[in-house]
């Protein structure tokens, strides 16, 4: 990692995120006299499947525990390490067996929830020894993982001795059962409860009423340039009616730049509009961070990006909105997307031609996608919950 920071941003963040961490851990939490609730996430997506148990959490038992928030990724660590539900917010250190002890020396947590894929086997095994209960919730797990190899008996062992494992479907309980799991439980997925929580306290993001002109809108969401490759020739060539948020997944100025050379003099930045009187720009992109999952309150269809490599983004947060959704073809470690699509609110392209015929649907047929819209979130409504069953 501290090669790679030589060369790539995010490997510098991740770096230079942990670089000092233990004095300020130590500062917040000398002189706490209540329980340490330990809250570990990998990323931005994981923080929205643990911030319902929080904030329930929170609800519940108001302020009678210290609530510490830990994130693998500077994605996740850098927009919400302010997050105000949590006492203190840090990095988690390399998972080695020296750190961990030295973790759970200063944090002495009283009960751990990790979120979704979170194994380190250092900091599982070290808290296993120091009797911490650790609550695994929202995970998934299919047959080609790692810990169900033949060789990988040690690590299946660490997750048998979790506490207990809340898991998204019936297929990750069923495997867990078939070998020998007891401390099992289905409870879904809590970014149902999340996205669901967002539609009920929206709030509207500012310039943008000025900048709609009542055509339908199309929100594209965490683009990357693979996905630019597929829906840009399209989008140019096509739809002159159509308003476009485009929402790249890391703003990264040449991308920005290549989107606004797609579509000359008729783009503008977000950054921009609190000072544009007037603008008559079709294309809006997004140059900062946070507002992506109330942008699709205001859109016709979302396409969301990911699925053509990287891994489909969240789905679930167009869908709470209650409009049709798009993505590329490679979903298959998503079972939101197959749901989504068996329902009739999702739809899978493979080339530039389906979205074109896609697009070309939704827009000519009003019917068809409201109907659409509405399977969506009805699918979202059908699956909350799992944020109660946890805390419980």
């Amino acid at each position: 990692m501290r090669f790679a920071a030589l060369f790539h941003p995010k490997a510098k963040k991740w770096v230079q995120g942990r670089a000092n961490i233990w004095q300020p851990l130590q500062d917040a939490l000398h002189k706490i006299d209540k329980p340490v609730v330990w809250f570990h996430v990998a990323s931005l997506g994981e923080f929205e499947q643990a911030r319902p148990v929080m904030e329930g959490l929170r609800e519940k038992d108001k302020d009678s525990f210290f609530l510490l928030l830990s994130f693998f990724s500077p994605s996740g660590y850098e927009v919400r390490h302010n997050y105000a539900q949590a006492d203190f917010v840090t990095y988690l250190p390399l998972d080695t067996k020296a750190n961990a002890e030295r973790w759970l020396t200063i944090a002495n947590p009283s009960v751990a929830y990790w979120v979704k894929y979170e194994f380190w086997w250092n900091m599982l095994e070290a808290m296993q020894k120091q009797n911490v209960p650790i609550i695994l919730f929202s995970a998934l797990f299919r047959k080609k993982q790692f810990f169900f190899k033949p060789y990988a008996k040690y690590f299946l062992s660490i997750l048998q001795k979790l506490n207990q494992i809340f898991v998204q479907n019936k297929e990750s309980l069923e495997l867990l059962e078939s070998h020998g799991f007891q401390n099992a439980q289905m409870a879904g997925d809590t970014r149902f409860d999340r996205v669901l929580a967002q539609v009920a306290h929206f709030e509207p993001v500012p310039y943008i009423e000025a900048w709609r002109d009542g055509a339908p809108i199309l929100v594209a969401g965490s683009v990357w340039e693979r996905d630019l490759l597929v829906i840009l020739p399209v989008l140019v060539n096509n739809f002159p009616d159509l308003q476009i948020i485009f929402a790249p997944h890391e703003i990264h100025e040449h991308t920005l730049q290549k989107i606004e050379k797609a579509f000359p003099s008729q783009t503008i930045r977000y950054s921009a509009l609190e000072k544009a009187e007037k603008t008559t720009s079709k294309v809006l992109l997004i140059d900062n961070v946070g507002l992506l999952a109330r942008l699709y309150h205001y859109g016709t269809v979302a396409y969301i990006g990911g699925a053509f490599k990287e891994g489909l983004h969240n789905i679930l947060e167009p869908a709470s909105f209650g409009i049709p959704i798009v993505f590329g073809r490679a979903y298959q470690k998503f079972p939101e997307a197959y749901a989504l699509i068996e329902s009739g609110g999702a739809f899978s392209i493979q080339q530039e031609e389906d979205f074109r015929l896609l697009i070309q649907l939704f827009l000519t047929d009003s019917p068809f996608c409201t109907l659409a819209g509405k399977q969506a979130r009805l699918y979202i409504e059908q699956n909350k919950g799992g944020a109660n069953i946890i805390l419980r």
